[in-house]
């Protein structure tokens, strides 16, 4: 099994990659999170050096992640609000973390504005954040949604675009 894993995860690395390149998002594919469903699959690393931005960049929004997004193509309201396509994004998060309020705006590779969701903001436990700078990810999938966790600085920021 952690031979078919390696090699899944290089495939997803090289794509992730190379769709970032021309979308010239710079990644650190050291930190790809990667999670699939029968329904679902979710791809993200976190842009490089978004770890990096002081708090007045982030509560004015920085980019975050970039991501690959395929969720099923039923026919849902919520589906259709956001117009949900498959395929690359840039998700850019503007945070108040004071006020803990968010959103999230998902850019296509060109940067166009696709939709824009809000995000759940909470504190990190102090055992949580790393002694390195980094953004830590981890995704999710489940029978109505699909989305990402990042740790960024002492916050938590969970994003989640729901189909049904």
């Amino acid at each position: 099994m952690q031979t078919v894993i390696s090699a899944s995860r290089r495939g997803v690395v090289s794509n992730l990659r190379l769709a970032a390149k021309n979308a010239r998002v710079k990644i650190d594919t050291q930190h790809i999170a990667c999670v699939f469903s029968e329904e679902a699959f979710i791809a993200h690393a976190p842009v490089a050096n978004a770890d990096a931005a002081t708090a007045e960049q982030v509560k004015a929004g920085i980019d975050l992640l970039f991501l690959y997004m395929s969720v099923p193509k039923g026919r849902s309201a919520r589906r259709k609000k956001y117009k949900i396509a498959n395929g690359y994004y840039i998700l850019r998060v503007a945070i108040n973390e004071r006020a803990r309020r968010g959103t999230a705006t998902f850019l296509s590779p060109s940067r166009r504005e696709v939709f824009t969701l809000p995000v759940q903001i909470s504190k990190a436990r102090l055992h949580d954040i790393p002694a390195r700078r980094s953004v830590r990810l981890s995704g999710h999938i489940n029978w109505c949604s699909a989305g990402a966790d990042a740790l960024l600085k002492k916050v938590v920021v969970a994003i989640s675009v729901k189909w049904c």
